[in-house]
């Protein structure tokens, strides 16, 4: 669930990012990455706010391509929602058993509906019941939410538009030959002039210069 040169990439976003009001991850599905990129915020000390968002809906493996249906990818003990309200729960869990002193402002909701939030400021309530007003600037954004083209385009976009100079996004399932619409994502950032790319391990790593 986390390729290893994720990790590689995500401590030096982290350690290197420019003083800002907020961390943001777009995708949270059940903790693991979030419970390290704050581990990591801890180890070097940044004091930034950790904002999340996951609307917590799978559209399975095979149901992708015909529509979601009530159970998953033909497994009719299965619910859909109650398979995705046990990985919601599973993230609560996880972060609070690790991260009892430091939890993270993680709101069920997509990203496009978060962004609409956050443009306007609003007050609302994270998935441990905290009220939580949603502004200021992104130092270090994370995008591993729905990998389709469009929706990638519009997150890459919207966290560039909050993201201040210097500061790095970590586009995952990135990386050259990838089929996500991810990497083809990579290929008109490659052409973006107010972003340069730090690393790729496999996935990019890329800083916005102005």
């Amino acid at each position: 669930m986390l390729h290893e040169g994720n990790i590689y990439l995500m401590d030096y976003a982290i350690k290197n990012m420019p003083e800002a009001d907020a961390v943001l991850e777009i995708g949270s599905w059940g903790g693991l990455s979030t419970n390290l990129q704050l581990h990591l915020m801890r180890k070097y000390g940044r004091k930034e706010q950790f904002l999340g968002c996951d609307p917590w809906i799978y559209e399975g493996i095979h149901d992708e391509t015909k529509g979601p249906a009530d159970t998953i990818d033909g497994n009719d003990l299965l619910k859909r929602t109650e398979y995705m309200d046990y990985i919601m729960q599973s993230f609560q869990r996880s972060v609070q058993l690790f991260q009892p002193n430091d939890l993270p402002y993680t709101i069920r909701a997509t990203s496009d509906d978060f962004f609409d939030w956050f443009d306007r400021n609003a007050v609302v309530t994270d998935v441990f019941g905290r009220t939580q007003k949603l502004e200021g600037r992104l130092a270090y954004c994370y995008i591993d939410g729905n990998h389709a083209y469009d929706f990638a385009k519009r997150d890459f976009e919207n966290a560039a538009k909050h993201l201040v100079p210097g500061g790095f996004i970590l586009l995952d399932d990135s990386s050259d030959g990838s089929f996500c619409g991810s990497a083809r994502l990579m290929h008109d950032i490659k052409k973006n002039r107010a972003f340069q790319i730090v690393e790729k391990n496999p996935n990019y790593l890329i800083r916005k210069v102005v």
